[in-house]
C-alpha cells in the first residue's frame, strides 16, 4: 500500500481500501504542497488502480499538483484537460521522453469505439499512420478490411516530418504499440536503396524525399516504424473506376475518362510543366479529389474493394515476409 512520509519522519498509509473495491485519501490535501508519488498502483488490482488514478487527479486539484511515476495504463484515462502524460524510456544515450501528442488520437478512437484509452491501448494490435484525412477515408472504405475489428487504429499524421508526428510515434512506441505508415507515391526499391545508403534514382517523388527525412528523424530518436509503400501517385488512385464514375455523375460532371487515360495525361503534363496530379485530375473531371472523396463517403454505397490497398493491409496483418507489399522497417 502506498505510504506518505511526514516531516517528523513518520509514515502513514495514504489510501485506504477498507471497502475492498475503492480507494480514498485518509487525509485532506494540503493546498501549498506538491506531491510526488512513486508507483502508487503497486500491488493493486486493476479496479483499484483505476480508483487510485481518479483519486490522484482529485488530489492534484486540491494542491499544487501531483507528479506520478507509474507503470499503470489506468492513468491514461485521466481527464486530458487536468493531466499531462509523459513517457520515459532508458536508451544507450540516456533517458528519452515523449509528449502526450499521440494520446490525443488514442483517446479520440477510444471514445468512438466505446473504450477507455487504457483499454484500447491494451487491446490495440497496431497503429496505421497515413498522410491525411482523405487517406483515412479511402483506406477505410476501399481497403476491404474492417480495421476496427482487427484492432488496428488508423490515424492521420501532422505532416510526415513534423515535430508533432515524431512525438506521436514516440508515444506509441513507448506503449509498445507497433506502428505502420502508408504513404502514396513511394516505391519499395527506392526506399530500400535510401535506407541502405546506396545510389538513388535521379528523380524521386516529394513523398520519397519526405520519407527520407522521416527515416533520419526516427534514427535520431531510436525509433522504428514499418513503411507500407503505395506506388500510385495519389490515394484517390486506389478507388475503383466505377466508384469515380458514380461520384462524378452524382456531382453533375462529365463521364469519367478512366484511370489509364488520366494517368497518361498527368504524366505528360508533369514532364512538360511539372503539373501536379490533383490539378490534372480537376481539369479532366471538373471536380477536385477532395470533392469526389467527400461524395463517395457520404453516398450510401458498398463499392468494390481496391485490390492494391487490400493486398497491402492483408500482408500487414499477416506479416507475410514474401509479399510484394511487405513493409520496410524505417
Amino acid at each position: 500500500m502506498p505510504r506518505g512520509v511526514y516531516d517528523d519522519g513518520g509514515e502513514k498509509d495514504w489510501f485506504s481500501d477498507s471497502a475492498g473495491d475503492s480507494l480514498t485519501p485518509e487525509f485532506p490535501a494540503v493546498s501549498d504542497v506538491l506531491y510526488l508519488l512513486d508507483e502508487p498502483e503497486a500491488h493493486l488490482h486493476l479496479t483499484a488502480q483505476r480508483d487510485i488514478a481518479a483519486t490522484v487527479v482529485t488530489l492534484a486539484g486540491e494542491s499544487q499538483g501531483v507528479i506520478v511515476a507509474t507503470h499503470s495504463l489506468s492513468f491514461l484515462d485521466s481527464p486530458p484537460g487536468r493531466t499531462r502524460v509523459l513517457t520515459l524510456e532508458a536508451t544507450p544515450d540516456g533517458i528519452r521522453s515523449s509528449s502526450d501528442t499521440g494520446l490525443q488520437n488514442l483517446t479520440k478512437h477510444a471514445e468512438a469505439l466505446g473504450f477507455t484509452p487504457s483499454a484500447l491501448a491494451l487491446a490495440c494490435r497496431g497503429v496505421l499512420a497515413v498522410e491525411g484525412p482523405s487517406d483515412v477515408e479511402v483506406i477505410q472504405r476501399y481497403g476491404g478490411i474492417d480495421l476496427d475489428r482487427t484492432r488496428i487504429i488508423i490515424v492521420p499524421l501532422h505532416g510526415m516530418n513534423g515535430a508533432a508526428s515524431i512525438a506521436e510515434l514516440e508515444f506509441l512506441h513507448a506503449l509498445k504499440i507497433p506502428v505502420h505508415v502508408l504513404f502514396d507515391h513511394t516505391h519499395a526499391d527506392t526506399i530500400k536503396k535510401m535506407i541502405a545508403g546506396r545510389r538513388l534514382p535521379r528523380w524521386r517523388s516529394k513523398e520519397e524525399q519526405e520519407v527520407g527525412k522521416l527515416h533520419e528523424a526516427l534514427k535520431r530518436g531510436g525509433l522504428q516504424v514499418n513503411l507500407l509503400p503505395f506506388s500510385r501517385v495519389d490515394i484517390i488512385r486506389a478507388v475503383p473506376e466505377p466508384e469515380i464514375a458514380w461520384a462524378l455523375q452524382e456531382l453533375g460532371k462529365p463521364p469519367f475518362i478512366g484511370w489509364p487515360t488520366l494517368d497518361a495525361r498527368a504524366e505528360k503534363e508533369w514532364r512538360e510543366n511539372r503539373r501536379k496530379y490533383k490539378d490534372t485530375f480537376r481539369d479532366a473531371t471538373g471536380s477536385t479529389v477532395e470533392s469526389v472523396i467527400k461524395r463517395l463517403i457520404t453516398g450510401d454505397r458498398h463499392g468494390p474493394r481496391s485490390p492494391e490497398l487490400h493486398g497491402i493491409l492483408a500482408r500487414m496483418l499477416d506479416g507475410d515476409p514474401g509479399g510484394p507489399a511487405t513493409g520496410i522497417t524505417l
